[in-house]
């Protein structure tokens, strides 16, 4: 099991406030995303047969760009309004 859906089965685990599951289905997305990536890269970086498609794909991969800059978006918005993670404040 990746790292990423490590992190996508801790996400369905939370219990999101009804105004906030909007959170929750968009980090899972850019998880989702960000589990494609790495992998379709791997493949292309390890690939072992030739294939005249894979360097057109590979050209296509320019890295997280977007998404991981939405991440931390959510990142920082999450932080700003959680005060309480773990239980002990």
């Amino acid at each position: 099991m990746t790292a990423y859906q490590r992190l996508r089965d801790e996400l369905r685990r939370i219990d999101f406030a009804a105004e906030h599951r909007w959170l929750g289905e968009e980090v899972a997305r850019l998880l989702r995303y960000h589990q494609w990536l790495v992998r379709t890269a791997l493949q292309l970086a390890f690939a072992v047969t030739d294939n005249p498609r894979r360097e057109p794909m590979r050209r296509r991969l320019t890295g997280l760009g977007a998404p991981a800059a939405r991440l931390a978006v959510l990142h920082r918005w999450v932080a700003e309004r959680v005060t309480d993670v773990d239980g002990s404040s």
